[in-house]
């Protein structure tokens, strides 16, 4: 899947493989209505991030529902990946 103006969000997925990479521990959340890249963004992550261990989660709960940028979820589920 190609992505097109991207590049922003490109280089903070990058920045992140790196930051794991270094021994850091990072967790993302990517949201947005249909069809706005996504799955794309996970690929190009995926891609990346060759030797690092990725636990993709697909929750309904959010489905129709924004998530604030500012948000502090609950990520005890990931907590220790």
């Amino acid at each position: 899947m190609k992505l097109i103006d991207r590049q922003v969000e490109c280089g903070m997925l990058d920045r992140l493989v790196e930051a794991v990479r270094a021994g850091e521990s990072r967790a993302i959340v990517v949201s947005g209505d249909p069809g706005v890249g996504k799955t794309a963004l996970l690929e190009h992550l995926s891609g990346k991030a060759s030797g690092c261990r990725l636990a993709p989660h697909r929750s309904p709960d959010w489905t129709g529902r924004r998530i604030p940028r500012d948000t502090s979820a609950d990520l005890s589920s990931v907590h220790g990946m």
